[in-house]
């Protein structure tokens, strides 16, 4: 956890190259060297997701602006509309 969690922070500044040196960097100190160098051989394949757009901003980004409100008559008036429009024909 502690090394994908410096991978992570120095890739958001620095790219792969910048993940790779910082977590080798912590090597011996904050972080397991064993687990620093399986880090480094497998750094591209473990980082790319990474790369992928965030779904999550996409869809936050594309919500409409602020939601309209409906008033104190409103909710009355849409609720009428869809009861005439379930009734069945």
């Amino acid at each position: 956890m502690h090394v994908a969690e410096q991978a992570v922070l120095a890739h958001a500044q620095a790219g792969l190259p910048g993940a790779v040196a910082e977590v080798s960097r912590q090597a011996g100190g904050h972080l397991d060297p064993d687990l620093a160098r399986a880090f480094a051989r497998g750094a591209g394949p473990a980082l790319a997701p990474l790369a992928e757009p965030d779904i999550l901003a996409a869809v936050v980004s594309a919500e409409p602006g602020t939601a309209s409100l409906a008033g104190p008559g409103g909710l009355r008036r849409m609720c009428q509309a869809l009861r005439w429009r379930a009734r069945p024909r």
